[in-house]
């Protein structure tokens, strides 16, 4: 894409290490993305004439962005492409992309069809309801095949309408072979032309760069693309009255007219009732330049999306933020740490302006937390050029935020207009620790440093001190995760540092309920020579706990259902009664079998106030009674208030029967018919619960018996290594994918 629209000179390779936008070591090395990458350049939308080549497009230095949602500008578009990770342990960096981007492109394997990471993705996309078109890539690969990628969209892919194919693949006599250049053209189903890609000369002759248009002329192609326009046609009638009206005119889905077609696509992606569907080669840079033309007249600028709901800052009250709205509210959510430009935090500015040089408030932290722009960048990648503002609808890096955080909300720190708050992020909880230790004493510091960044980069890491060994924990969201955590420490933050084995991330919940009530005496150390302080007030406190109602038939805790804290004392100011939620979650913080996190627990604060004076009736601390305290809650200072919650939350805990869980994962594996009784035996090894065995889902489609689909839920500890293994015992013909199913008790 950077390539064809001028803004590099050759083309990067993935295998070569060359590509723009995985620039990081470890992103080279492995051949994937590892962190998502922004990027910001132009794009012209030219209609294809057949018998002629389109013009090259314009530099990127034309584009003018005051243009963006207009269909017949002169100027190239402006687009703000954020290239994700693909790979399951870095599905947070894909989460924080779709949370402020406002069009998708899915990009499918021609061969292996619609796999367990993207139909995270695709649900992903289906949470901030955002319109996306498919790419169905390596269609010149052996064994690729459209119907079975469009039958795996239908089935497996819901959310957003049916798929809508607008092109189709052309084979080199209609079959495809082992060199992998079967694919010989696209046939394009709404223009009715044929595209062939081949080297252009001017461009020092890189493949696929020139675009030739032409008459679809072959019989097997006109039968091919005519059952293609009538199917489309056929479909978008059901969502376009204009398409219904004019088929009903016409009476022919080809005569239907292609602005009509292209009108009803674009109305069908930003409504959800449909989702175009694309087909290349992009090793051979083969429709490529469709991508981006469909990107342009299917996917929504920043006017065509809805408001963003919010809340103003301090309050419950719910607003919805318009682009047009002359405030500033802007979004971080993504946070990166350079040795030369300290902390660059990436924003999407949902409305007003960001300058260079202007103090902002971080309305998330509270009003008082406000923090100035030093610079504002826009990123090329790794590259970055320095500009006066970010507008609306944009994308941009702010340089100077010292504590702001990833999906921490920004707004003017002077005006009238009081701050709003947007919807954050959700982090997902740690699957895998490992130790981590400085080799000398002297590294310490620098230990300490190196981990605040990672954190801070990447909020779904973790760390933790072990109370019982005093070593720190590093925690991540699987093996790779971790490895490469390990190599960033070790490589590009230096810091001599010994990393243990990876280990798993245990939870701790509770299989009974308990109820404690009692009297909490705050202890107080004099200083020595001075005066012996007054005896403090004991605070009558009394808490409840209980596992959360089941949220599952399968007796699995869910992944994500954390703890819920209720305060119900009545009189407590809101002051007080913030702390004491906070020392709540704390004491769960720290479970009582082995310190491991709480989860799917809830606690209820019931009863806070100065004990009963001496000669009044005590209130015993028995289960199923719960005491009143003999003043106000209002009288007890949030301090003790606070360290009482703690202290009966932790004794309540140790008596509600705490269990130990363990994470299960959801698996699934691809593999060749004959390897399934392999692959079945090692599962029941390790302890799996085999769910389902039969032809894989887009071969059942298709007709096909090749591979067999075998899911299953397996203990997360018994799964370390498995990639490894899998490809031992099957010759490397397996796939897996494997995410977070939810919590069993040990």
């Amino acid at each position: 894409m950077l390539h064809f629209a001028g803004y590099t000179k050759r083309i990067g390779n993935v295998d070569e290490g060359s590509t723009v936008m995985d620039y990081l070591p470890q992103e080279r090395e492995r051949g994937i993305t590892i962190q998502s990458a922004a990027i910001t350049f132009g794009w012209a939308l030219k209609p294809w004439t057949p018998g002629t080549p389109p013009p090259p497009p314009p530099p990127p230095e034309t584009t003018d962005s005051s243009v963006a949602g207009t269909r017949a500008a002169p100027v190239p578009f402006k687009l703000n492409l954020i290239d994700t990770p693909g790979h399951v342990d870095f599905t947070f960096e894909v989460e924080r992309s779709l949370r402020v981007l406002d069009g998708a492109v899915c990009v499918l394997d021609g061969v292996a069809g619609v796999e367990a990471q993207t139909a995270t993705v695709w649900a992903q996309a289906n949470r901030y309801r955002v319109p996306r078109i498919v790419f169905v890539n390596k269609m010149d690969r052996a064994g690729a095949s459209l119907d079975r990628a469009v039958a795996g969209l239908r089935s497996r892919l819901t959310g957003w309408g049916p798929p809508l194919v607008t092109q189709l693949p052309v084979f080199a006599g209609d079959v495809m072979t082992m060199q992998g250049s079967g694919l010989v053209a696209v046939l394009d189903v709404v223009d009715m032309v044929r595209l062939e890609w081949s080297a252009d000369p001017a461009t020092s002759g890189s493949e696929g760069a020139r675009v030739t248009a032409s008459a679809v002329s072959d019989p097997a192609d006109i039968a091919a693309v005519t059952a293609a326009r009538a199917h489309l046609v056929e479909a978008l009638s059901e969502s376009s009255d204009a398409v219904l009206d004019a088929l009903l005119e016409l009476e022919d889905p080809m005569a239907v007219p292609a602005p009509l077609i292209h009108a009803a696509l674009r109305a069908a992606t930003l409504n959800g009732a449909g989702v175009p569907v694309l087909v290349g080669a992009s090793f051979r840079n083969i429709g490529v330049q469709p991508v981006l033309d469909a990107a342009l007249r299917y996917l929504p600028s920043p006017r065509d999306r809805p408001p963003v709901p919010a809340r103003v800052a301090g309050t419950d009250r719910e607003v919805m933020v318009r682009l047009e709205d002359q405030p500033l509210c802007a979004l971080a959510f993504k946070v990166v740490y350079d040795s030369k430009r300290g902390y660059m935090t990436y924003v999407r500015v949902y409305s007003g302006t960001v300058s260079a040089k202007q103090q902002v408030v971080n309305a998330t932290q509270g009003l008082g937390a406000k923090e100035r722009v030093n610079k504002i960048l826009l990123m090329y990648a790794n590259d970055a050029e320095e500009i006066e503002s970010l507008s609306a609808g944009n994308i941009g890096v702010l340089l100077g935020l010292k504590d702001t955080r990833t999906g921490d909300s920004l707004a003017n720190a002077t005006g009238g207009a009081p701050p709003l708050v947007l919807a954050g992020l959700p982090i997902p909880a740690p699957v895998f620790t490992c130790s981590v230790e400085p080799t000398s004493s002297a590294h310490a510091k620098d230990l300490d440093t190196a981990l605040a960044h990672l954190v801070r980069e990447d909020p779904s890491v973790h760390v933790r001190e072990d109370p019982e060994t005093g070593q720190l924990l590093l925690a991540g969201q699987g093996e790779l995760h971790m490895d490469i955590l390990r190599d960033r420490l070790l490589r590009e933050h230096r810091v001599p540092a010994t990393v243990g084995d990876v280990q798993i991330a245990y939870r701790e919940s509770l299989a009974g309920t308990a109820e404690f009530v009692d009297d909490y005496v705050p202890h107080v150390i004099s200083a020595a020579g001075s005066a012996a302080a007054a005896p403090p007030a004991p605070v009558r406190v009394g808490v409840s706990v209980a596992p959360l109602p089941p949220a599952r038939d399968d007796g699995l805790l869910p992944s994500d259902a954390g703890v819920a804290v209720a305060v119900e004392v009545p009189g407590l100011d809101a002051e007080t009664k913030h702390h004491v939620e906070r020392a709540a979650r704390a004491a769960l913080a720290a479970g009582p079998l082995r310190a491991a996190p709480m989860t799917h627990v809830q606690v209820t604060v019931h009863t806070l106030g100065k004990a009963a004076a001496e000669g009044e009736p005590a209130v015993t601390a028995a289960k199923g009674k719960r005491g009143s305290p003999s003043t106000p809650a209002a009288s007890v200072p949030a301090g003790p208030a606070s360290a009482a919650t703690h202290w009966a939350v932790t004794r309540a805990l140790r008596s509600a029967s705490p269990v130990t869980v363990h994470p299960i994962m959801r698996l699934r594996v691809v593999v060749p018919s004959a390897r399934v009784g392999d692959v079945l035996r090692d599962l029941n090894r390790r302890g799996a619960r085999v769910g389902h065995v039969g032809i894989a889902g887009d071969d059942a489609a298709s007709g096909r018996a090749d591979t067999q689909e075998v899911t299953a839920q397996v203990p997360l500890a018994a799964m370390v290594g498995y990639a490894k293994a899998l490809r031992s015992l099957t010759a490397g013909a397996a796939s897996m994918e494997m995410s977070m199913d939810g919590y069993d008790v040990v």
